[in-house]
């Protein structure tokens, strides 16, 4: 196996990853369900794993039983293109 010659792997694009992330259920398809915008809390996005500063806003999709999904604004607009009502 020669690795010098490998190519690099490509990240997915965000609207990919997201889109996967619904597939497998990692991420709900109801866009139904309601989105709350607040400041952020440092936390990671549940979209792209990349913390909401707390300079940015953060959407917060509550799923009920306590759990609760923040997105940046940009994630959650992807997500919520991605999904479906059910």
């Amino acid at each position: 196996m020669r690795l010098g010659n490998a190519l690099p792997r490509s990240s997915p694009s965000l609207p990919q990853l997201i889109a996967d992330k619904v597939a497998r259920g990692i991420l709900p398809s109801d866009k139904s369900l309601t989105l709350w915008a607040g400041h952020g809390s440092g936390r990671p996005c549940d979209a792209c794993d990349k913390p909401v500063a707390t300079t940015e806003f953060e959407y917060d999709l509550d799923l009920g039983g306590g759990l609760i999904l923040r997105f940046h604004g940009a994630c959650a607009g992807f997500w919520q293109s991605t999904t479906r009502n059910d």
